[in-house]
């Protein structure tokens, strides 16, 4: 039986070495990643429930509105300035995608000038929604659910960004 002579012997420790630091700092890169989303989310949940409920006039709908939109830009701002592991790098960047595409829908949506109206007369009769406007609702729920799909592949990280959607 051959013998591994020194160098060998020390290149072996260094690899098994290496590795196993390798691996310690991906936990706790991953680690310090998911820490971060969730600090996000945490926050980003507290400035949706400081928001009013229940608004007292289109006016004030309207500011609850623009806060909501406020707060989900801020939210998938600082969740796309995260830098998640490689492993979920792509579902979790996809997942940043598809609600910055959901956050752009819903600025136009709100942006309509028939907005107010359509917001006044559509809920309970939902006969009355126009084709283009079941349209939009078909978009935007296929967008947070494909958004939600991607961000369960990321271990200990939440959709939080799903909350308004």
């Amino acid at each position: 039986m051959r013998r591994l002579g020194t160098p060998a012997l020390i290149g072996i420790v260094v690899v098994v070495v290496g590795v196993g630091l390798g691996i310690g700092l991906l936990t706790q890169s991953h680690k310090s990643f998911t820490e971060r989303a969730e600090a996000i989310c945490k926050d980003a949940k507290h400035r949706r429930a400081a928001l009013p409920q229940t608004p007292t006039s289109i006016g004030q709908a309207m500011e609850i509105e623009r806060g909501m939109l406020a707060t989900f830009t801020t939210e998938i701002d600082q969740l796309r300035a995260l830098r998640p592991p490689a492993a979920v790098a792509a579902a979790y960047n996809g997942a940043i995608a598809d609600d910055e595409r959901l956050l752009g829908l819903l600025r136009q949506m709100i942006a309509r000038p028939d907005f107010i109206r359509l917001s006044i007369t559509l809920p309970g009769h939902p006969e009355l929604a126009p084709p283009w406007l079941k349209a939009w609702v078909a978009q935007t729920q296929s967008l947070a659910a494909d958004s939600k799909a991607k961000f369960a592949q990321v271990p200990n990280v939440p959709d939080c960004a799903q909350t308004f959607a």
